[in-house]
């Protein structure tokens, strides 16, 4: 490794560290993972359909549309808030 690269490997391994020391970025990281198996269970037990998203009304017809629902959510409410957690 040249100079200027091991200096960078040592940063970020310093800086993962940090941030995997942290409670918010665990409970953050177990968010991440467990929210959207979480959701298509709920759509999957859930008779109605998001009418209110972009792809919301085909979540029962195609599998598909799933992740469109869960990114469109995430982009809106989820990312917002976990850089806030994280900040």
């Amino acid at each position: 490794m040249t100079a200027s690269r091991a200096g960078w490997a040592t940063v970020w391994k310093v800086e993962l560290v940090r941030l995997s020391a942290q409670a918010r970025v665990r409970v953050g990281l177990l968010a991440c993972l467990l929210g959207p198996p979480l959701f298509v269970a709920a759509m999957a037990v859930q008779s109605g359909t998001p009418s209110d998203t972009l792809f919301g009304r085909w979540v029962h017809e195609s599998g598909y549309a799933v992740p469109f629902v869960v990114l469109g959510f995430a982009g809106q409410w989820a990312i917002p808030v976990l850089i806030g957690i994280v900040a």
